[in-house]
């Protein structure tokens, strides 16, 4: 044993000398590193550690400032780079080896590929020199976040936990209905994510239908000052009188005890959730009001109000119909363009200030929004319909870059701009763009919502195709993408 242990450390000294070395040595620059990549062969390590989440923040306009290793996490952790297989929820040697990644062939080796350090990072697909030139905000395109299964084929909404460590996304899987009627194929169900090395999904709940209807359209999501979850379920595909609500998940820590609450009834199409400081903000799609063409609003309740609605006893808040409830703090007016999509208010976020934006669907008008203590809302239009896009489906400001980012579903592109102060108008620019896909490779196909961790984006393809969108047809795979920012 005295002379074979000696050999063993010259082969392996060999071995690691070797330029044509199975690790990447772009990533890892000394032999400790190496040996902890031996031992940790089941995560994928990335060029950006696990993120601390700063509290400051509530409600998905949260923000990361600083980049820290999570205690008790081996190696750098890496939640952009597993391509999951249908049904794979746990990630080991022994379950499933990760599929290739977008522009890597079948067989291709996953690790290094005899590159030297600096060269950057193998088998990631990089940006063409036209590409660098177009889109300077990213640092390569788009690859696969997870591959979803059949019975989730229609990631909407999505929130991240306040430590920064899972990610909650709502399913409704409204394709599949015949003529868009009769019952869904399949449910609607809450998600999570691991954020922690190779992201692990696990179907936390399937929500019960509405008796009225039989039916849920889980959409937007956000956590709550409470710690709970707090879920759009838009009924108006099933029944347009009213019927959407606001429904709490309550949360035992990270996973939901079972306990649904109903916090607001009465809204038209429930869209978009969004917890500030001392207000809960909802965008209603469709209005239905006599002479408002496709108009939409946003609501807004008073932190205490929505707290209590539900709870220990107390009613949800009802609404009342047809635009005359106080709680609509803001009315579109909607101008036909482009494809003339009726569709109003989507998209919602906030900044640090307390300043409020959102977007309209059908016509892609953006509206800076400040309230005053009294929830009486002050809304001006920042972009008008169609006069740079002309659809804004989700959006999210991030604190690291200071800027808002808008999922544009109509043309496969993620766009962005800095937040504006009254009476300016906002510079837009295009993070990415592709042309009509089935996903594949973690290209957009139909982009719905996207929230930031560090410098990642990861971001839901909705693929729910309908007359004037680049998408032009619903099919797998089922895919959420994740895009790295500079």
């Amino acid at each position: 044993m005295k002379k074979v242990f000696p050999l063993f450390l010259v082969m392996l000294l060999a071995f690691y000398g070797c330029n044509e070395s199975d690790f990447d040595s772009a990533d890892y620059g000394t032999d400790t590193d190496i040996l902890t990549e031996l031992k940790v062969q089941t995560n994928a390590p990335d060029d950006e550690p696990f993120v601390e989440f700063d509290p400051g923040m509530t409600g998905d306009g949260f923000y990361f400032e600083e980049y820290n290793f999570s205690p008790g996490v081996t190696g750098d952790s890496d939640f952009d780079s597993f391509d999951a297989w249908p049904g794979v929820t746990e990630f080991s040697p022994q379950q499933a080896e990760p599929q290739p990644q977008y522009g890597q062939q079948q067989g291709q080796r996953q690790r290094g590929q005899g590159q030297q350090q600096g060269q950057g990072r193998p088998n990631r697909p990089q940006l063409t020199p036209e590409q660098a030139a177009k889109f300077p905000a990213i640092e390569g395109p788009p690859r696969i976040f997870y591959n979803l299964p059949e019975d989730l084929h229609n990631p909407d909404g999505m929130t991240v936990s306040r430590d920064g460590q899972t990610l909650y996304m709502c399913n409704p899987n409204f394709n599949g209905r015949e003529n868009n009627e009769g019952p869904k194929k399949y449910g609607a169900f809450l998600v999570s994510f691991s954020l922690q090395g190779r992201p692990q999904m696990e179907k936390l709940l399937e929500f019960p239908p509405l008796e009225e209807t039989g039916q849920f359209g889980c959409m937007g999501i956000d956590t709550g000052p409470d710690g709970h979850l707090y879920v759009c379920d838009n009924q108006y595909f099933f029944n347009t009188d009213h019927k959407s609500r606001i429904i709490r998940v309550v949360m035992d820590g990270k996973k939901p005890t079972g306990k649904l609450e109903v916090v607001v009834t009465g809204m038209k199409l429930a869209n978009a959730i969004h917890w500030m400081e001392d207000k809960l903000l909802v965008t209603d799609t469709f209005l239905d009001l006599e002479g408002k063409w496709g108009s939409g609003g946003l609501w807004a309740f008073t932190k205490e109000e929505a707290l209590k609605a539900g709870t220990g006893g107390s009613p949800p808040i009802a609404l009342k119909p047809n635009g005359t409830d106080p709680h609509l703090a803001v009315i579109e007016e909607v101008e036909k363009v482009g494809r003339g999509d009726s569709a109003g208010a989507d998209g919602l976020t906030s900044t640090p200030d307390g300043v409020v934006y959102f977007g309209n669907f059908g016509d892609g008008a953006m509206y800076r929004v400040v309230f005053d203590a009294n929830l009486k809302a002050t809304s001006e239009t920042i972009h008008k319909a169609g006069e740079f896009f002309s659809c804004c489906d989700g959006i999210f400001y991030d604190k690291r870059t200071e800027k808002i980012y808008i999922n544009d579903s109509e043309k496969n592109a993620i766009l962005a701009f800095k937040p504006v102060k009254a009476g300016e108008k906002p510079v837009f620019e295009v993070i990415w763009e592709n042309g009509d896909t089935d996903g594949t490779g973690g290209l957009l196909d139909q982009p719905a919502e996207l929230v930031i961790v560090g410098q990642r984006m990861i971001i839901s393809n909705f693929d729910w195709p309908f007359p004037g969108l680049l998408n032009s047809g619903f099919q797998a795979p089922h895919t959420m993408s994740v895009i790295t920012l500079k």
